[in-house]
């Protein structure tokens, strides 16, 4: 029988680390549950607190913003998957990196990987589909220019890492 080699369910956190890092966590006492490690609406709130930096910080980390970008709505999630990778407990502390997958003009498809630097283990994956809206009429509209633009040389940026990343298969954006 053939010898088959199979690809790793996710990246290696070197390779991750390799991504932006758009939060650095310090799990407190309340993310704790009674089995000892950080709650499930924890893993998801350090995931989504990642997204509004996603255009503060390029590959290097080196290109934060101090102002939003100008005419940026808000970004509302329409839809999620969260994974668990490995537990984070009290004083751990989890770094969150993004990774674009794509966009059209109004819609993000993104990947935040949460990555505990202290037994340097891949902790959880959240990967959304966000859309951006004019907050004034509560409805879709197209993102800035300058965001497209940013979005289209991380994408770039990140095909070079050698990666896929490990999406669920069942949201993106639709074109």
């Amino acid at each position: 029988m053939p010898e088959t080699t199979s690809k790793p369910a996710h990246p290696t956190v070197e390779q991750i680390t390799a991504l932006p890092v758009t939060q650095t966590t310090v799990i407190p006492e309340e993310f704790i549950d009674q089995y000892g490690h950080m709650n499930v609406r924890f893993h998801l709130q350090i995931g989504l607190g990642g997204f509004p930096r996603l255009y503060e910080t390029d590959t290097e980390g080196t290109d934060e913003r101090s102002d939003p970008l100008p005419g940026l709505g808000g970004l509302f999630t329409a839809e999620h998957h969260l994974r668990y990778h490995a537990e984070a407990k009290l004083g751990e502390t989890v770094t969150t990196h993004a990774r674009i997958i794509g966009h059209s003009d109004k819609v993000i498809h993104v990947m935040m990987l949460n990555v505990n630097r202290d037994t340097e283990q891949l902790s959880s994956t959240l990967e959304a589909t966000l859309i951006h809206v004019d907050l004034d009429t509560r409805r879709p509209t197209p993102m800035p220019a300058e965001m497209a633009t940013y979005l289209d040389r991380q994408i770039e940026q990140q095909e070079t890492l050698g990666w896929d990343a490990p999406v669920c298969g069942a949201m993106g954006v639709r074109r």
